[in-house]
């Protein structure tokens, strides 16, 4: 893709997230393809860093290592079980603790945050 391409769909990309809209009221109002505005925003960082001159390799990625832990058992009766997880991207870290009730949104959570 070239430079101008990409400057342009970042363009759009800025425009939808000032917006506050959803992506698909946005799209419409603007006459992009929905499909369009979600690959800008899913290569976005990418594109990114490419028009300032950085190269993939020097990208920031996430560790392939996530350490997650079940509460103590004096925790445990209090709110229930839980599951405490520590993740870091480069100087980011992100500590939370996560009740087990609810695995399948802490599921669908890490999967937007290795996005």
């Amino acid at each position: 893709m070239d430079r101008e391409r990409m400057a342009r769909c970042l363009a759009q990309v800025l425009a939808y997230r000032a917006s506050g809209m959803k992506a698909k009221a946005w799209a419409a109002a603007n006459a992009v393809e929905l499909l369009s505005l979600q690959s800008g925003f899913a290569h976005a960082a990418r594109w990114r860093a490419r028009l300032d001159g950085v190269e993939s390799a020097q990208l920031v990625r996430p560790s392939a290592f996530m350490s997650a832990r079940v509460a103590a058992v004096a925790a445990l009766v209090a709110g229930g079980p839980s599951a405490r997880l520590e993740l870091g991207a480069g100087a980011g870290r992100v500590e939370m603790h996560w009740p087990l009730a609810h695995a399948r949104e802490l599921a669908l959570w890490l999967r937007g945050y290795t996005r």
